[in-house]
């Protein structure tokens, strides 16, 4: 029962918000998450294999054990902090330490498929989580005590 513009309103800019907090606290406060991702960053640069740092380093469950594999993905598949980096990316080129919602990734684009519509790009990554911003925000709550008042 909402409107397209209540619906923006009350979800969609809400999370929205919530998630360029979490990258924002993500770049601010989790140095040695950032560090640990550099640091693989030069070893692929050295020549390293990139499926083998993904089973080694990733804490990603779901892909770390295939090589850091996220399949053939469109770009609106994808949060735009990772698809705008994947799709910029050329065929074999590994991106820079990039900064998401979940702490700090690599990203490799190791295949595209020009032919469908959208065009798709299989991704593969190495996360390093950051650290959790909902423990911050809980530990907040206890701080403050916030009322809501509504006229009846």
């Amino acid at each position: 029962g909402l409107s397209e513009s209540q619906f923006k309103s009350i979800i969609v800019l809400p999370d929205l918000n919530l998630q360029k907090l979490r990258i924002w606290w993500n770049e601010t406060n989790d140095l040695e998450a950032k560090s640990r991702a550099q640091s693989v960053r030069k070893e692929l640069e050295q020549g390293a294999a990139f499926a083998q740092l993904a089973r080694v380093y990733s804490q990603d469950e779901e892909s770390k054990y295939i090589g850091g594999d996220l399949g053939f993905v469109s770009r609106e598949e994808m949060p735009p902090w990772i698809s705008d980096q994947v799709f910029n990316l050329q065929l074999n080129e590994i991106s820079e330490v990039v900064t998401s919602t979940e702490g700090f990734v690599i990203l490799k684009m190791v295949a595209l498929d020009e032919n469908q519509d959208p065009p798709l790009r299989q991704a593969r990554w190495i996360l390093f989580k950051g650290s959790e911003i909902e423990n911050f925000l809980e530990q907040q709550k206890q701080n403050y005590r916030v009322l809501v008042f509504r006229d009846l």
